[in-house]
């Protein structure tokens, strides 16, 4: 239940971050992009031609047009409804087929926290690929951070409750270890990138790969929880001693599932 309340802690800081880094830097884009005078002397060309390389990523590049890329508000607008049309088209074919539960919560979850770990993968690839130009950073950021909103809506949230991982002693300690992997490539990228192109940008994959690191963390390491050791229902483990004592003949035999926290107790009844 810790993972799952840090999860939603975690996203909603990521969340509200992302939303006023969005605003202070479409201020700061816009003093800096301030509307272009009727004409221009040749000398302020020439000024504009000479800046310095460290200013393409401190500072926002006197590009026209508005902060952030065209598909960003695309992305914004229509990612939602396609993962809601997904989600619909779930919920349809369970009622169709009759789906037991904890196939459909083991495929939501699985979907969920998938969907929010591919989403901070690919964010941090672009970064990385188009460092140099801050409009699509913070673009990536704003549509890669606002993501996991419709993924905890649809798939997420109503499962919280209704299940847990197996075997959460060992589960608990495999996600420590996928937080340290984690928090080790961070790291390691940041020095590949001060080796190969300097202290800002450096700098800049250090803060995109922490930020991911700290904030995605929670969901990456359930994510591979799951699929290292499977999940369960929170009731499983109660109703798998009754099916055994209904299938035995003779004596009764009470045998609760493996992780129920009295699994060592057999109780026999004549």
């Amino acid at each position: 239940m810790f993972t799952k309340a840090l999860f939603v802690f975690t996203q909603v800081i990521s969340i509200v971050t992302t939303v006023i880094l969005a605003y202070n830097y479409a201020k700061d884009y816009a003093d800096a992009n301030p509307p272009p005078p009727p004409t221009q002397s040749p000398l302020s060309l020439e000024l504009l031609k000479i800046r310095p390389p460290f200013f393409d990523i401190t500072t926002p590049k006197p590009s026209p047009g508005p902060p952030f890329t065209y598909f960003t508000g695309l992305f914004i607008r229509f990612f939602p409804t396609v993962i809601m049309f997904l989600w619909l088209t779930t919920v349809c074919a369970d009622r169709q087929t009759n789906t037991p539960q904890i196939q459909k919560t083991h495929r939501n979850v699985i979907f969920g926290y998938g969907g929010i770990m591919v989403c901070a993968v690919i964010s941090q690839l672009v970064v990385m690929v188009w460092r140099n130009d801050l409009r699509v950073v913070y673009s990536t950021l704003l549509m890669f951070n606002l993501s996991p909103i419709p993924f905890f809506l649809f798939f997420i949230c109503d499962q919280l409750p209704k299940y847990e991982i197996k075997n959460r002693d060992e589960a608990n300690l495999f996600k420590l270890k996928i937080a340290g992997i984690q928090l080790s490539i961070s790291l390691l990228l940041s020095l590949l990138f001060l080796v190969i192109s300097g202290f800002e940008t450096s700098k800049l994959i250090f803060m995109v790969t922490m930020w991911y690191t700290v904030f995605f963390s929670a969901a990456i390491s359930e994510f591979c929880a799951i699929c290292e050791y499977g999940i369960q229902l929170r009731d499983e483990g109660e109703r798998i001693g009754v099916y055994e004592q209904q299938e035995r003949g003779g004596a009764i035999i009470y045998r609760p599932a493996y992780g129920h926290p009295h699994n060592s107790n057999i109780v026999e009844t004549k």
